[in-house]
């Protein structure tokens, strides 16, 4: 009888356990009972919760609720570049810019960042900030241009700086070409074709051999989307686009095709 008794407890226990759920499998027996670790993380923005009510507890991940946004200080950084197709037959020498404008502040810089064939990826190394901003729904734009460009710095940054001026003026009007999803709004990556007539017939820029640009784009989005989407992720927040390129003359690669990364941080 004694030992049917224990045999039955045991089973009982068993039966507990298996009544926890996705726990059953947790080598930590207070995993359910009696929810002990309620304050383990389980993954990117979620926290293990105890559900139910014994013998049928058990942990589940949910989604914890983003802080209240508060006034911090944020910068601005062209992140990783890939090259999944060179504009020239072999390397692109690409010279990329970042122009940020939100509120009072507008923040540019530009420069030369390599030689990089197709498949490679690179750091953009470009970072602008910090810039204080305190009300969530302050707009910050994004203007992003890249080249392939084989001449100097006095030849290619005026290039760059009017490639960033025309795609911060199309921002600003709300172009039909601004699309939105929830609450990121781009422009479409093929107003590069658009903006390298404007370089060639407006502004006389030449572009010899294969030189040409291989990506540009622009961002809108408020202060408390960049905090919601950051705070769970390091206080890092990234959007990623990826340029089409334009047609490239006989004798240079194929059209360019690069993932441009753009990336904010807040303290």
């Amino acid at each position: 009888m004694r030992r049917l008794f224990l045999g039955l407890i045991l089973f009982s226990s068993k039966m507990a356990l298996a009544d926890c759920g996705p726990c059953d499998v947790d080598p930590m027996p207070e995993c359910c009972d009696p929810c002990a670790r309620v304050d383990t993380p389980c993954g990117l923005c979620g926290w293990n919760v105890c559900v139910g009510r014994p013998p049928h507890q058990h942990l589940e991940c949910v989604e914890s609720p983003h802080p209240p946004f508060r006034p911090a200080n944020y910068w601005f950084h062209i992140g990783q570049v890939r090259v999944e197709t060179a504009r020239s037959r072999f390397n692109d020498t690409v010279w990329g810019a970042l122009k940020v404008q939100t509120g009072g502040s507008n923040l540019y810089d530009a420069r030369r960042m390599g030689d990089f064939g197709s498949g490679e990826t690179f750091s953009g190394g470009i970072t602008l900030g910090p810039v204080w901003i305190s009300d969530p729904n302050q707009i910050v734009q994004f203007s992003t241009a890249f080249l392939n460009d084989s001449g100097s710095a006095s030849e290619v940054l005026p290039k760059l700086n009017t490639s960033v001026a025309h795609i911060q003026q199309r921002l600003d009007e709300d172009d039909p070409i601004l699309q939105c999803d929830s609450d990121i709004c781009q422009l479409d990556p093929s107003l590069i074709g658009w903006i390298f007539n404007v370089l060639v017939d407006v502004y006389q820029f030449v572009f010899p051999d294969c030189d040409g640009p291989v990506a540009m784009g622009g961002q809108s989005v408020t202060a408390r989307t960049i905090w919601d989407r950051s705070t769970c992720e390091g206080n890092r927040w990234a959007f990623q686009y990826t340029a089409p390129g334009t047609d490239s003359p006989p004798g240079c690669g194929s059209n360019s095709r690069y993932v441009v990364t753009v990336v904010a941080t807040h303290d």
